[in-house]
């Protein structure tokens, strides 16, 4: 087995820049980059390890444009119930090399709500509804059903979804898996606005 002195992710996202390919070639092949303005070369120690991570895109146009990754060993990772956890890696500030794994909290806040507004709680005139409903006490949440609310109302499809959507709300209309970006950024903001809505 080889020793690996660092580990190093490069996060891709869909805005892909023209040097890419040749960056990544000379990194990981030739193992060396050099800057153009002050002519500096830096060597990559042949002993760390590197990941690039790839977001789904449609016609996985993204994988498409980063070229130079046809040549190196892939996995690919896919979004499911199974998958998705409570508990959220955060890379301390101080410490750079330390994780750590916290509860997510915007993530179960998010669908708590989700749940109590698909569930009538915030409906008046609804035998479930309640005026003063506390989130955190009163709804709780599987990671099954969080993952079946995110894909209704993101809109992907969920085989296994726990939550029907026959009302016509998300329903699965598209056909490609599940993106751990855009259910990110969906978390991130749903949340603020419950939070906001919430006082």
């Amino acid at each position: 087995s080889v020793v690996t002195n660092n580990f190093v992710h490069l996060d891709v996202g869909h805005i892909v820049p023209q040097t890419a390919n040749t960056v990544l070639f000379q990194l990981l092949f030739v193992g060396v980059l050099s800057d153009q303005r002050s002519g500096v070369i830096y060597h990559r120690d042949p002993t760390d390890t590197y990941m690039i991570e790839v977001s789904n895109s449609p016609l996985d146009s993204t994988a498409e444009m980063l070229r130079v990754c046809r040549f190196l060993p892939s996995v690919m990772l896919e979004l499911s119930a199974d998958a998705l956890e409570f508990n959220q890696p955060e890379v301390v500030s101080d410490q750079p090399t330390h994780v750590i794994c916290p509860d997510n909290d915007k993530l179960r806040h998010a669908c708590k709500t989700l749940k109590a507004l698909d569930t009538g709680k915030y409906r008046q005139g609804e035998e479930t509804y309640q005026e003063a409903l506390d989130i955190e006490s009163h709804v709780e949440v599987t990671q099954e059903e969080c993952f079946s609310l995110i894909c209704k109302y993101c809109g992907f499809q969920d085989p296994n979804a726990a939550i029907d959507a026959e009302d016509g709300v998300g329903g699965g209309e598209r056909g490609e898996p599940p993106s751990w970006a855009l259910i990110a950024n969906f978390i991130n903001y749903v949340d603020c606005q419950f939070r906001g809505l919430e006082g």
